[in-house]
């Protein structure tokens, strides 16, 4: 239990305010009613984390997986505006997604034949 708010109290706080509501938001909770989830859900939070059903590999994945989708938003939000200056795509969004999506390809094998 968190004290003097309660969690979620937190979220439409959270979710409410402009420069917070775009934080993923997950609830790790030792509750496990499954009207609390429902109402968590409603209310914006991304995952619902029962202590007694998630270990911590599950919980450095949840983890892991919001703020890499955080960060997919982010790019495509970016590669969707125009540069202000120029009224084009920004180039550094053009090098950004071309430096992530080859980051992110599996390695290929040498194709050169000698």
């Amino acid at each position: 239990m968190m004290p003097k708010v309660s969690g979620l109290e937190m979220v439409k706080l959270l979710k409410s305010t402009p420069s917070t509501s775009e934080i993923p938001i997950i609830f790790l909770t030792a509750l496990s009613d499954p009207e609390q989830k429902s109402k968590s859900l409603e209310l914006g939070v991304d995952r619902f984390l029962t202590k007694t059903e998630s270990s911590m590999d599950q919980i450095v994945a949840t983890i892991h997986e919001l703020l890499n989708n955080q960060a997919d938003h982010a790019r495509q939000a970016s590669a969707a505006s125009p540069d202000p200056l120029a009224g084009q795509q920004n180039i550094n969004t053009i090098i950004s997604e071309a430096n992530y999506a080859q980051k992110t390809q599996p390695p290929q094998a040498n194709q050169a034949t000698q």
